[in-house]
């Protein structure tokens, strides 16, 4: 039952690859096997005449030896080789061979200039029109002089040969531009395919790295906001619990303090957690400042909005639930500018101030009225999600700073001891519970 969901699902896979693989192709790929057949064709058509005219067994064995010569040099050089892939000098010489061999043949029998169109499409198919339109020309005038000549004439002095000279030559070269422009139009359409092509698979990488960047931030939001939370405040009912134990109740001190590093060993393990969904963009290398500047320009791609950001002093290490705070305040600052601050500008600044850090996002946008605007529970400051970022703080020892009037913009400023930022992370999992020590 695995095993034929499994191959459903790799089946599934291969068909979506050929599905999105770029469909369009040359004109000159398209027909590659028309143009073989038309050089096999036309070679063995040529071979067909000259021995009905009996040429007798020696010059017949002769034909038919430089005939399959001829087929094997043209399948050497050209059918086992893709066209794309062939040299100039590959090409130089395989129209030197061929010129050795078809012209023997052409010398020997005259049936075997019946391959003048395939030799026109190969000279179109492998160099330049300039370039093929001199060979057709050349082609063309041995073909019409070669007619005159068994008339005991001069071209010029044989008008019918002379005239069809001059309009199979008007009539090649029409036709060679013609289709050379045709076949410009055809790889600049390719182009376009495949760049279009390119443009949807990344699109939908993109979209798809999003839904996991946004289900992961979900996920350590929830998991922060509901059994962190709980568990620190199951520590503290206990831990404040503790001193009315009667000291005679020894065994209920016992299951307390078994309930209490219960509560902070999950409390570690929720901690945890949330340090291993943190942003895709802190994984992707570099320091935090490289990371709020990946956001920064994808925001600034998104809205239009100018977003700037300047990192002061020198960058220190600093724990993954420190970076992780630092870049979510910075992502729900710039989403509170997205949503009502009407903004033109936003200035981002990262300062490392020996003892501390100092996290400041500043617009030039609407602001507002500090005293209008607050949280559920009556703090000034509180909307546009600050509270989450004071609470996220809090736990770190940090401080929020809200900056704001009517028309002057908005400024949020975040601080952050360095004792506490460079702390190792293994021994700060249980930060988020106070001591009573």
């Amino acid at each position: 039952m695995h095993l034929g969901l499994a191959q459903a699902r790799q089946a599934l896979v291969r068909w979506n690859r050929r599905r999105s693989r770029p469909q369009s192709q040359d004109v000159l790929e398209r027909w590659e096997r028309v143009w073989h057949g038309v050089f096999y064709g036309s070679l063995g058509l040529g071979l067909i005449l000259a021995l009905l005219d009996g040429p007798g067994l020696g010059r017949s064995a002769l034909l038919v030896t430089l005939t399959g010569a001829l087929a094997a040099w043209y399948t050497a050089m050209i059918v086992l080789q893709p066209c794309g892939e062939m040299s100039r000098g590959r090409i130089a010489f395989f129209f030197f061979g061929e010129a050795v061999l078809l012209g023997t043949l052409a010398w020997l029998d005259a049936s075997f200039l019946v391959m003048s169109f395939a030799i026109f499409v190969q000279l179109f198919a492998f160099i330049p029109p300039t370039w093929a339109t001199a060979g057709v020309i050349t082609i063309t005038l041995i073909l019409f002089t070669r007619d005159a000549a068994q008339d005991g004439q001069f071209l010029w002095e044989n008008e019918g040969a002379l005239l069809g000279a001059i309009f199979s030559v008007i009539f090649t070269i029409i036709s060679i531009f013609f289709f050379a422009a045709i076949t410009r139009q055809s790889q600049e359409r390719k182009r376009l395919i495949d760049e279009l092509m390119a443009t949807r698979a990344a699109l939908a990488e993109q979209e798809r790295q999003a839904g996991i960047v946004e289900e992961r931030q979900r996920l350590a939001r929830e998991i922060h906001d509901t059994l962190a939370q709980g568990f620190t405040s199951i520590v503290m009912h206990l831990e404040a619990a503790e001193p009315h134990i009667p000291a005679e109740a020894a065994a209920l001190r016992r299951h307390i303090e078994q309930a209490r590093a219960t509560a902070r060993e999950s409390l570690n393990d929720a901690r945890r957690l949330v340090w291993a969904l943190r942003p895709v963009q802190l994984e992707q290398g570099g320091s935090l400042a490289d990371a709020l500047a990946r956001v920064a320009r994808r925001w600034s791609e998104d809205t239009g909005i100018a977003a700037h950001i300047t990192v002061d002093g020198t960058p220190v290490p600093l724990p993954t639930d420190v970076e992780v705070t630092l870049f979510r305040i910075t992502q729900e600052a710039l989403a509170n500018v997205r949503k009502h601050a009407r903004a033109s500008r936003v200035d981002i600044t990262l300062s490392y101030l020996g003892d501390e850090i100092l996290l400041d996002v500043q617009d030039d946008g609407v602001g507002f009225d500090r005293l209008t605007v607050s949280d559920a529970s009556g703090s000034v400051d509180g909307g546009f999600g600050l509270t989450g970022m004071r609470e996220r703080l809090r736990m770190l020892g940090g401080s929020l700073m809200i900056e704001s009037a009517p028309g002057e913009g908005t400024s949020i400023t975040v601080a952050l001891p360095v004792t506490t930022c460079t702390e190792p992370v293994t021994e700060r999992a249980d930060a988020l519970v106070p001591s009573r020590a």
